[in-house]
């Protein structure tokens, strides 16, 4: 696997933002790149936030997506995307979603940090940088990014290499585990092998259970 290199290190507050139809609403998606060492906690970064408290839990403690994937949004978006329009933490050079692994222990700067979940991607994005669509391209691509908890907090610097230290489940990429959610939910016994995944974040597997359920009941409503 070629080098993670950390681009961009980003943090920010919840603040109001207008859409593309000039409609308010509240994120923090608008991170702003920090130039200077950072402290990373259990939490993630130091003065980070989300207007969500779900969406910033332990298992989701650093977000993070590469930089080799803006030219595909960008091509469709017509227009170039400011870093981090995703978002995200850690814009990275490197670290596609099929390179890297759920459970891939990476040090960064001081700091140690393991891979938990990808990232499920929402509209918020697509709001903020007034681009609609971005959230179905994502689900389209499996191009989500992902999610790291912190296992031994730490200085991160921009332009730090995230190393992998250990690779615990090789065959599970965030890839493979971004397509059993987005095309093969039905698929019982995949459903069950992701489930009992020791590595993957129970939020993640929580979110599963909610849509397989759905599924499930949509199933049983057409066939009455």
């Amino acid at each position: 696997m070629k080098p993670i290199v950390v681009r961009s290190l980003n943090a920010g507050a919840v603040e109001e933002l207008l859409d593309q139809h000039g409609r308010p609403f509240r994120s923090a998606v608008r991170k702003k790149p920090r130039e200077t060492p950072q402290q990373l906690g259990p939490r993630g970064l130091e003065g980070d936030e989300s207007f969500y408290e779900d969406h910033h839990t332990p298992n989701m403690a650093v977000h993070v997506f590469s930089l080799d994937r803006y030219p595909y949004f960008e091509e469709l978006a017509g227009k170039p995307l400011p870093v981090p329009a995703f978002g995200e933490n850690f814009s990275v050079i490197g670290g596609i979603e099929s390179e890297v692994c759920i459970g891939d222990l990476f040090e960064v700067g001081t700091a140690l940090v393991e891979l938990s979940q990808p990232t499920e991607r929402c509209g918020t994005p697509g709001r903020s940088v007034h681009v609609h669509g971005m959230k179905k391209w994502a689900f389209a691509s499996l191009y989500s990014g992902y999610y790291l908890r912190v296992v031994r907090p730490g200085t991160v610097r921009p332009y730090d290499t995230m190393r992998l230290v250990e690779r615990r489940l090789p065959e599970w990429t965030v890839e493979r585990v971004n397509a059993a959610l987005v095309r093969e939910l039905h698929d019982e016994a995949l459903f069950a092998e992701i489930l009992a995944l020791p590595l993957l974040s129970g939020d993640w597997k929580a979110r599963m259970h909610v849509l397989r359920a759905r599924l499930v009941a949509g199933k049983l409503r057409s066939a009455q």
